[in-house]
């Protein structure tokens, strides 16, 4: 009898481990498919916005001038004017033409790093890793003189043809902890707008679970 009411208490604890494992992954499915309210879609100073089904946003930002940063705010979508870039925490990241700056080591201190995911697909990442998170640091012994950005520290985000001069987006997702603490996933997928002009970079990303 004693072994029964054992065997009883056993399974009940593991129904009820298995239904809370089941809710819990209930309510992240949900919450990852569903669009932060703050993301809308439309234009926000040199960002555009696009809500993609399944709550993901692709953002194409007019970073043309290559005298002038702008700056994004993830937990909006939007594009802020801070002014002092390098003390303030309203930013996440900064775009001018093909580079691409964090609020973070030698560029912030928003402390935003970022962590470059190799053979994982946009789509099936739901939960940010818990390390390989890198910022930007000041320029080591290179051919150029800007800092080391952390989009670029395991190699640039994009291929360029010496040929063509085109510049195309690597197939490859990033991770992004900002400066409030949330985990965002991003890939690029292109410099180009509509017309063909270069400086369009543009990038779909999502909120994802923190580690």
């Amino acid at each position: 009898m004693q072994n029964t009411r054992s065997a009883l208490r056993l399974s009940g604890l593991v129904l009820g481990c298995v239904g809370s494992l089941v809710g819990c992954e209930g309510d992240l499915s949900t919450q990852l498919q569903q669009q932060d309210p703050q993301v809308m879609a439309g234009t926000s100073g040199r960002i555009s916005n696009t809500l993609e089904a399944g709550g993901s946003v692709v953002s194409r930002v007019n970073a043309s001038d290559a005298t002038a940063w702008v700056y994004v705010q993830l937990q909006t979508g939007k594009e802020v004017t801070p002014q002092d870039p390098l003390h303030s925490t309203d930013w996440d990241i900064a775009l001018q033409r093909f580079q691409i700056k964090v609020n973070g080591g030698v560029s912030g201190q928003g402390s935003v790093a970022v962590a470059l995911l190799t053979g994982t697909p946009f789509a099936s990442l739901s939960i940010a890793p818990k390390d390989g998170y890198g910022t930007d640091l000041p320029d080591s012994a290179d051919d150029g003189t800007e800092p080391d950005y952390a989009f670029t520290q395991g190699g640039t985000w994009y291929d360029y043809n010496m040929t063509t001069h085109v510049l195309s987006a690597k197939d490859q997702v990033y991770v992004v902890r900002s400066s409030a603490g949330a985990y965002y996933k991003l890939q690029f997928t292109g410099y180009y707008d509509q017309a063909g002009s270069s400086g369009y970079p543009t990038f779909r990303w999502q909120s994802v679970a923190a580690p």
